[in-house]
């Protein structure tokens, strides 16, 4: 992943910043049913999170990104300037997820989700503001600043306000997270049940900016993790089998993580098997869509296993060393 930030990045701060790149005297015109038709693909790549592997999404994700760059935002009218600025935006979250939290590429994940903000900024795009400030949540709470986290998940919160309902939804559970990181209960529970009341109200879906997808049964994974930070294991339990009894299939990751979240409370609950059971399950979603988060967390269930010497946990060690094999090449596919 060296250095893979950099070309998309100078078409980010040419389209900010414009006069960055000296661009032919003609530019082109683009009307704005073309830019509704980019959308279109900027939605299926960002909803694609679900279930796409990482290496290909976020080759697409920088590959769209210079083609809308290409259409030269900063000479269009104001209306073509602002959808095109917004789903260049799209992209740059979309791409720094996808590095940060899926490749472990984490500079070149902060990088993108910097860019991205100078372009939320350009186009005053709300919803595209909290979802990269949610992405920045994420960021700086997996690099050890938990209380920097809750700093970055209330500027989503903030921000979602003047957005859409499902985003403002997924923002507070984001915050949930946040706090429940942070042993305060009383914040995950308050944030919690923001994001019910606005996940259960009428939601537009085609506002959705965000990365993959926001609904019912993944505020109760998120709910079911929330738990698990906070030490209340054999409560996380009962809300993570609801989440994964009604997590679509597709989503993909969604399901790697709420396995995950499951195998780390049936390890503190003594119930090694069925812990182990879920790991396998995690592994095998992790071996076609990739996410070193994830990966992070069984490899941390299975250190906690192994001192038990079961068969079953040999052969979680063979699982755990091919899927980690397996997404290092990936990444070494993208250098």
């Amino acid at each position: 992943m060296r250095g893979a930030a950099a070309v998309p990045l100078t078409g980010m701060l040419a389209a900010v910043e414009p006069g960055r790149i000296a661009y032919a005297a003609n530019s082109t015109a683009v009307d704005a049913a073309t830019v509704q038709q980019l959308g279109v693909v900027s939605a299926a790549y960002r909803r694609g999170y679900q279930q796409m592997p990482a290496p290909a999404l976020l080759n697409a994700a920088r590959s769209h990104f210079q083609l809308l760059a290409s259409l030269q935002p900063e000479r269009q009218p104001n209306e073509v300037r602002q959808g095109l600025l917004s789903q260049m935006g799209q992209m740059a979250a979309l791409a720094g997820a996808v590095a940060f939290l899926d490749l472990g590429a984490r500079e070149d994940g902060k990088a993108y989700t910097a860019a991205g903000l100078q372009l939320a900024k350009a186009c005053g795009d709300h919803d595209l503001f909290a979802l990269l400030w949610a992405g920045r949540a994420f960021q700086t709470a997996y690099e050890g600043d938990q209380e920097g986290g809750v700093d970055c998940a209330l500027a989503a919160v903030d921000h979602a306000r003047n957005g859409s309902a499902r985003m403002r939804a997924w923002c507070s559970a984001v915050a949930s997270e946040m706090h429940a990181a942070c042993g305060d209960e009383t914040g995950c529970r308050r944030f919690l049940n923001d994001a019910r009341e606005h996940i259960e109200s009428p939601t537009d879906d085609e506002r959705w900016r965000g990365i993959g997808w926001f609904d019912t049964a993944k505020l109760d994974a998120y709910e079911g993790g929330d738990l698990v930070r906070l030490g209340k294991h054999e409560m996380a339990l009962a809300r993570l089998d609801t989440a994964l009894d009604h997590l679509n299939p597709s989503m993909r990751r969604h399901r790697a993580t709420a396995h995950a979240d499951r195998a780390d409370a049936y390890t503190t609950a003594g119930h090694p098997e069925a812990a182990i059971d879920d790991a396998h399950a995690s592994l095998a979603l992790l071996e076609q869509v990739h996410h070193d988060e994830t990966l992070r967390r069984i490899t941390a269930v299975h250190a906690r296993l192994r001192p038990l010497r079961l068969p079953e946990t040999r052969s979680l060690t063979e699982h755990l060393t091919d899927v980690r094999h397996s997404m290092e090449s990936a990444c070494r596919a993208l250098v």
